[in-house]
């Protein structure tokens, strides 16, 4: 349902989706070039992933995924505008090519989840196994108030891929928010405990945590990464997602 840390992750509805775990890529086959740019974005490099985007887009202006992988990276940068253009022209030359349309849903999560629900149903009656664009979905539906549904989108990206963590995770603040905290803890808590646990793992449970009324606990897994100056300001912060997470809007 990407923080307080960085991605689950975006007022009362955009906090949750500061929580919410986006997937990666609908991963269609691209050319070499283009697998250097997507390598490039996940270590962190947009600016490299746009110049070989560009590259390619003058080497063949009608390379629909070049246009996809150039509004990837300026969704990375942070220039939403540029990417919803590249998007959209990547499906004026292929009009249901999957990745434009969960880009353009990711880019209209906070503003407009409604929207996002669309794109990402579109991917989805194409490609109704794809688990990347149901966990996404959940996060829309979630970010709509519509947790029913969320749950019921992560449920079946789990069916389908049982060690999706970020579905998991998303599946277990989803509950939480929605009066179910104790079962959101169940399902966080495993994950936020392993040995590949990662701090913003450990956030997300200590959401759950408040959410379920568990402040001190919430606070010694808090510990493990915050200093103690810091332990009071950050477990105030999250309270606050607590306080929005009782309103039926927040995922």
């Amino acid at each position: 349902m990407r923080t307080i840390s960085s991605t689950i992750r975006r007022r009362a509805a955009p906090a949750l989706l500061l929580l919410l775990a986006s997937c990666g890529g609908h991963g269609l086959n691209r050319t070499p070039s283009l697998n250097v740019a997507g390598a490039a974005l996940s270590d962190g490099a947009p600016e490299f992933a746009l110049r070989i985007a560009q590259q390619q887009i003058a080497a063949n202006g009608n390379d629909a995924e070049a246009w996809v992988k150039q509004g990837d990276s300026y969704a990375a940068m942070g220039n939403p505008f540029q990417a919803a253009g590249s998007y959209r022209h990547a499906l004026s030359l292929r009009s249901r090519l999957a990745d434009a349309q969960m880009g353009l849903g990711r880019l209209a999560l906070q503003q407009n989840p409604a929207e996002a629900i669309g794109w990402f149903q579109k991917v989805l009656a194409v490609h109704k196994d794809d688990t990347a664009a149901l966990n996404d979905l959940g996060i829309a539906q979630d970010l709509a108030g519509q947790h029913i549904a969320a749950q019921a989108s992560y449920r079946q990206a789990l069916a389908i891929r049982p060690d999706l963590n970020a579905a998991q995770v998303n599946l277990g603040l989803s509950l939480a928010v929605s009066g179910h905290a104790r079962d959101g803890v169940l399902l966080i808590q495993p994950l936020a405990q392993g040995s590949g646990a990662t701090a913003r793992l450990r956030e997300d449970l200590a959401v759950a945590l408040l959410l379920d009324g568990r402040d001190a606990q919430a606070r010694d897994v808090l510990r493990q990464d915050v200093p103690a100056d810091k332990l009071d300001d950050s477990l105030r912060a999250l309270q606050r997602l607590r306080i929005a997470g009782t309103g039926a809007a927040v995922p």
